[in-house]
């Protein structure tokens, strides 16, 4: 099931500033030929890696 913060930006926006500054997770843009593609994150305890 999606999250209700995908319908609504301000929750959406919200939400992605709170990956942003968890310093547990690693995002990264996926980039090709100059151009964004798409993204990829990392969470979770050490050993139990997403």
């Amino acid at each position: 099931m999606t999250r209700g913060y995908h319908y609504d930006r301000g929750d959406f926006d919200t939400h992605w500033a709170k990956v942003r500054d968890d310093p547990a997770v690693t995002l990264r843009t996926v980039l090709r030929d100059g151009e964004v593609v798409g993204h990829v994150a990392v969470y979770g305890p050490p050993d139990e890696r997403e």
